[in-house]
């Protein structure tokens, strides 16, 4: 009987460890996907989770990334056919998520979480983040636009350095003079300035307005602004067309020499130190015709898809990715979100007389990309009429209420505000 119970006893022992080890074996680990843009920015994503994997070994991260325009219609398509995504990259296309209430509210886990500190971050580029009262993503970088400009060529056209406080008049003014220069002395410059369009910023004007449902490029200064681009991109004019905002050749006319003055971005940091053969610096944004100071400014954060299975540990993985070591890695393309960063900022890309700290003087002046669902159709619209107004013969009085027409259409139908 004792060596019946005896093996019993084994019997149910060896059940007992049996089933722990098959608990354990059967505990699936924690995966979180990664989505982002990937381009200059996937070193420094890598880097930041393996921080994050050696702090948190029970934690596995698979990254995948959409380069260019792609990337937003590949986050929303994976998550439309009911792909699993635990953190997405988001920046300008912010919108087309939140609208759709794709993003997980942060403020829960940021309440339970008293070691991070949002005030630390710059609060405006924060804002950018927050759709229905909820913040939706945290930042870690700022993109700004600045003028970069050919310093020879203003000095061998005896023009002075831009002045902290000059206007979109003198901004003009100049550009003129460096034309009429580089008609004289082609080995100087060929036109003034290079830009794929002047901004309605410069204007006073905004893409949207501020309800953001419908076109902000209204009246008779919406006129003006077009016309004012006619006359400067037309052939013949003191402008010379160059590429748009995220092509790769933008900047090619400025460092070959054949214009004199270039909208620049963070981005171009470090482009310009590397290949620039002639003396360039910054300088802050023209004041617009009503008399403010604006600029284009965009933001790169993370936020977590509203759909993840691991909120908590997500968060864990977003504030590495936001983190400080992330926005040290970064400097060379973009400012940091982290305020005590900033002044680092521009130690890091020091170029002597190229006055770097123009990027962090356009700040307060930041005119952050709308962050509405619709981004990329309105902003295919305006490209349309503004190719058409370029057109020889074309009545831009005519192509303005057209414009805002298109706008307006697309705002209102969108299905994404149903």
């Amino acid at each position: 009987m004792a060596r019946t119970r005896f093996c019993w006893l084994v019997i149910l022992l060896l059940i007992s460890g049996c089933s722990k080890k098959q608990a354990v074996n059967d505990a699936e680990p924690v995966v979180l996907r990664v989505i982002s843009a990937g381009g200059p920015n996937r070193i420094s994503e890598e880097e930041a989770v393996r921080r994050f994997q050696a702090k948190n070994p029970g934690i596995q991260v698979e990254m995948l990334s959409a380069p260019g325009r792609d990337y937003y219609v590949k986050a929303l398509a994976i998550m439309a056919a009911g792909g699993d995504l635990d953190i997405l990259w988001m920046g300008s296309g912010f919108g087309l998520f939140s609208w759709r209430g794709a993003l997980l509210p942060l403020d829960p886990l940021l309440e339970s979480d008293p070691n991070f500190d949002l005030n630390r971050y710059e609060s405006e580029v924060v804002d950018w983040y927050r759709h229905g009262g909820a913040l939706l993503g945290i930042p870690y970088g700022i993109d700004l636009q600045v003028i970069a400009y050919n310093r020879d060529a203003l000095e061998a056209a005896g023009i002075s350095d831009p002045s902290p406080d000059w206007t979109f008049a003198e901004f003009l003014k100049i550009a003129g003079e460096l034309s009429l220069y580089g008609k004289q002395n082609p080995e100087s410059c060929s036109f003034g300035a290079g830009v794929d369009k002047i901004a309605p910023y410069y204007f006073g004007l905004s893409l949207v307005d501020d309800t953001g449902g419908r076109s902000g490029l209204q009246g008779a200064t919406a006129e003006l602004w077009l016309k004012t681009n006619v006359e400067l991109l037309r052939s013949g004019g003191d402008f010379l067309r160059v590429g748009a905002q995220g092509t790769l050749d933008r900047l090619g006319e400025f460092l070959q020499g054949r214009v004199a003055m270039v909208e620049a971005y963070t981005w171009d940091v470090g482009e310009l130190r590397n290949r620039a053969q002639f003396p360039w610096a910054f300088a802050v944004n023209p004041l617009a015709t009503n008399g403010e100071r604006a600029g284009w400014a965009s933001s790169s954060g993370f936020a977590i898809s509203a759909r993840t299975k691991h909120p908590k540990e997500a968060w864990l993985l977003l504030k590495e990715l936001v983190g400080v070591e992330m926005q040290v890695s970064l400097m060379a393309t973009t400012i940091p979100a982290l305020r005590d960063l900033q002044a680092q900022y521009v130690t890091a890309n020091d170029v002597p007389g190229a006055n770097l700290k123009a990027m962090l003087e356009m700040i307060p002046f930041m005119r952050e990309s709308p962050r509405i669902p619709e981004l990329m159709e309105v902003s295919q619209e305006l490209d349309y009429w503004f190719e058409l107004a370029l057109q020889e013969d074309t009545d831009v009085t005519e192509i303005v209420p057209q414009m805002n027409h298109g706008i307006d259409r697309i705002l209102t139908a969108s299905p994404a505000r149903q």
